[in-house]
């Protein structure tokens, strides 16, 4: 009855597959009409003869010694499988045990509704509100698995090295992504990505012919893209020409490869139409995001439903750029910034606006290479087109959406900006020094704030720098308290000029006539202090500040000074930034110095990056700076670790153990590079050291259950993986672990009742799904169930040679040698 409500969704069905993944809901819906403790699904290859009725029908079985009742799950006269629940007491069996596979259809129709209530009634695939539960979940997986954080104390809490539960391959810190690649473990995310598909051209096809032909156009594209996707991902209609697919465990380079895919099957999509046999396309363009590789600083500790969103909305923003930026019409994110930008309005004063806002990542001071359209090359330089390279650009002031940007200099007065241009950032931005033409003249000066133009200001520090074998600079970066910052428009300008004016003259008034000032964007002034130290001038900028403060202005101050470490004079300017980005992460007053903890912040925005090597450096140098900083050391040992140099790793981490004995963090992160070092002993008294200084640590507790199974002592790992179990947290991390030990003590059926409870707790565990159809095989029951668990752990792991193998037995098992033996092929190949 319901079904037929919802006509173009008629042909969604339940599955056993379906049942696996609405298992805790059936049990929900069953656990009101009777009592239970514990229950999980079956699927044997026949029935129980007690559950064969006399009709030909099935029946409800009560084993009343074992306090079971196996409970027939049919729907639709087909029978899917068998439900055990465990722990029941029957006051009038004859009574309940017939009415309990009408109960069960009852609920069977229940899980069909859902599924129809989640599926977008014109493609059958997930609707939007569907779709973005289910990535706020994998969100809130994915942060759940970066606890317990190597955290930089309050100051920085929102840069923070992630730590994984230990048995996945990303164990601890990030080092441990090299530390554990065990084939069992916890189960834990390390990453998700979004890729968004934007269709384009159906209101062509609604012109030339109808809405109900368009209409079948989306369905059919929908279609090409279910098939174009692995079991795993999950696709989603959640505008009307915009399809979005959920990747668990996804890297950037998944994504690429998934959208690619995508992108290439509606490519191939033809829509012949009957009566006018006009054939028609659709067009494509594909952006992904990950989380939480393109989430950056505090947002990533926002609510998972609102982190969904904006993930879904940064895909959807790479999707649009690539439609006219990128060839293959594939974009990632990030790459929109760097690749994707263009100028869209045109300004006086040799400024413009860009289609780059702060929500893509740009910020005042970003520098981008401005390229027209091809221009014929001349005679000289060959036949052909050429792009044409106009200038340069540097961001001054950025909204939500929209940047506002001046235009440096031009490579040929005669080929000015012009709408439509493409942007490309430029990533080295240390030589910061391009002035203009040099003039004869006194430097020009901003009309409004009295401040060196920052062309000027640039030219002056190159010159005076020289001189000086001590100087300073400073960022101020002003804003109002109240004001919201990505307001946008005139008036927002009007009033951020007004904050600089206010804040270069009390400058003026507060620092002196030998330091001098420039104009670094609409909100924010640099300073040149010669012949101070950083220290120096940072005291002077507090005053500055708090004068500020009291005006209504709220000021974050960087400074960074020379000589510093090995950094030469041109590079204090990078320094300058990089205190800055410390001075904002501080509570107010908002002043940072660069000096090792400002550096180590920048190696974790590095290491955030995946940009490991200059993250090696830039922990180096702040360990150059202070060698007490045990936050950089550790750090450091998770860079190591993770390029793979787990001695380097060790040593460090022992260095870190040895300053500061009572740090729980660098005595775990010791005792996984042992553990993966295959020093068993030192791993297990580091573990041990870390559960004295912190009784709640629930991975050292599972780290040690690992090491005694691994040693053959099973009772002691036993009583591990409980203790481990007790703790908050503890028992969902457990369940595969335990199921792992019974299976090896032989204790089957409660490893299969612990894989149950895993695969509830996380449906994607790849591990819980092959040693299911690992247990399925060997008692002979099932091979076809066998071989759909064993076929989604290849799918999650595709590179894992035991699952391909478990596979090839399950193919062997349904009748398949050829297929059976082209698996094992495979699993050799690796």
């Amino acid at each position: 009855m319901h079904s037929k409500m919802i006509p173009t969704a008629s042909a969604v069905t339940l599955s056993r597959q379906d049942l696996v993944a609405y298992e805790p809901l059936l049990k929900e819906s069953m656990g009101r009409f009777i009592a239970f403790k514990a229950g999980h699904l079956f699927f044997p290859q026949c029935l129980p003869v007690e559950m064969q009725g006399e009709d030909g029908g099935y029946r409800a079985a009560h084993l009343s010694r074992e306090r079971k009742v196996l409970v027939p799950l049919l729907y639709e006269g087909e029978l899917l499988g068998m439900l055990v629940l465990k722990g029941v007491t029957l006051k009038a069996p004859k009574t309940t045990l017939a009415g309990l596979p009408r109960l069960a259809t009852s609920c069977l129709e229940h899980l069909h509704l859902h599924k129809l209530a989640t599926s977008d009634p014109l493609t059958g695939l997930v609707h939007r509100q569907a779709f973005l539960a289910e990535v706020a979940k994998e969100i809130d997986a994915v942060r759940l698995a970066s606890r317990p954080h190597v955290s930089h104390g309050a100051v920085t809490s929102s840069l923070q090295l992630p730590l994984t539960p230990p048995d996945a391959p990303d164990a601890s810190l990030p080092a441990c992504a090299d530390i554990e690649p065990m084939a069992a473990g916890i189960p834990w995310r390390a990453s998700m990505g979004l890729v968004a598909v934007q269709l384009a051209g159906l209101e062509h096809i609604v012109q030339r012919a109808g809405h109900c032909f368009a209409e079948d156009a989306l369905r059919k594209a929908a279609q090409a893209l279910a098939l174009a996707l692995p079991e795993t991902a999950l696709p989603a209609r959640v505008e009307d020409a915009l399809f979005a697919v959920f990747v668990r465990e996804a890297t950037p380079r998944l994504c690429r490869d998934t959208a690619l895919a995508v992108r290439q099957a509606l490519d191939a999509l033809v829509l012949p139409h009957e009566v006018t046999g006009c054939n028609y396309r659709v067009d494509v363009s594909c952006g992904h995001a990950c989380f939480p590789q393109d989430i950056d600083g505090s947002q990533a500790e926002r609510n998972p439903a609102e982190l969904a969103r904006v993930l879904l909305d940064r895909a959807r923003k790479a999707a649009l750029a690539a439609r006219d930026a990128s060839p293959e019409r594939v974009f990632a994110f990030r790459q929109v910034l760097e690749e994707g930008g263009r100028v869209s309005r045109l300004l006086p004063m040799h400024r413009c606006i860009i289609t780059l806002g702060a929500s893509l990542g740009a910020q005042e001071g970003q520098r981008f290479l401005v390229w027209g359209k091809d221009k014929p090359r001349t005679a000289a330089g060959g036949n052909g087109l050429s792009p044409l390279f106009k200038g340069e650009l540097l961001i001054i002031e950025t909204s939500r959406e929209q940047s506002q940007a001046e235009v440096m200099h031009l490579s040929d007065p005669s080929w000015t900006v012009e709408v439509g241009d493409r942007l490309t950032l430029v990533k080295d931005s240390r030589n910061e020094t391009t002035p203009g033409a040099a003039s004869p003249s006194a430097p020009a000066r901003d009309l409004l704030t009295g401040l060196l133009l920052y062309r000027d200001f640039l030219e002056h520090l190159q010159n005076a720098r020289e001189a000086q074998d001590v100087f300073s600079l400073a960022l101020v970066r002003v804003r109002p308290k109240t004001a919201d910052a990505d307001a946008a428009g005139e008036r927002f300008h009007e009033h951020a000029e007004q904050l600089v004016a206010e804040a270069a003259s009390r400058a003026r008034e507060l620092l002196g006539s030998e330091v001098v000032g420039g104009r670094f964007s609409l909100n924010s002034c640099i300073f040149f202090h010669p012949g101070q130290t950083a220290e120096a001038a940072l005291e002077a900028h507090k005053t500055l500040a708090e004068h500020l403060d009291r005006q209504g202005v709220e000021a974050a101050v960087g400074v960074a000074g020379y000589p510093f470490l090995k950094y030469r004079k041109a590079d204090v300017l990078d320094n300058c930034r990089k205190a800055l980005e410390y001075a904002l992460l501080l509570p107010a007053p908002h002043l940072g110095l660069c000096d090792s903890l400002a550096l180590t912040i920048h190696g974790d925005k590095l290491f955030s990056q995946n940009d490991l090597f200059n993250a090696l450096e830039e922990y180096k140098l702040a360990l150059l700076a202070d060698g007490d900083n045990n936050l950089a050391r550790v750090s450091l040992g998770v860079c190591e670790a993770r390029l793979g140099r787990l001695p380097q790793a060790r040593e460090h981490f022992e260095e870190a153990v040895s300053r500061d004995p009572n740090d729980p963090k660098s005595l775990y992160n010791l005792g996984c590079v042992c553990q993966r070092l295959g020093e068993a002993g030192a791993a297990r008294k580091a573990f041990r050291r870390c559960i004295a200084l912190d009784p709640g640590h629930l991975y050292a507790f599972i780290r040690l259950g690992q090491l005694a199974e691994a040693s053959g002592a099973m009772a002691q790992a036993l009583s591990w993986f409980n203790k481990a179990s007790a703790l908050n947290g503890g028992h969902a991390l457990t369940r595969r672990p335990l199921a792992r030990l019974y299976h090896t003590m032989g204790r089957l059926e409660e490893a299969r009742e612990c894989l149950h409870q895993a695969l509830s707790h996380d449906p994607k565990d790849a591990h819980s799904l092959h040693l299911l159809a690992r247990m399925y095989l060997d008692a002979g029951e099932d091979p076809e169930l066998a071989k759909v668990l064993a076929s989604q752990s290849v799918a999650l792991m595709p590179g894992h040679a035991p699952f391909i193998r478990e596979l090839a037995r399950a193919l062997d098992a349904l009748g398949r040698p050829q297929d059976a033996k082209d698996c094992l092929a495979k699993a050799q190949g690796m």
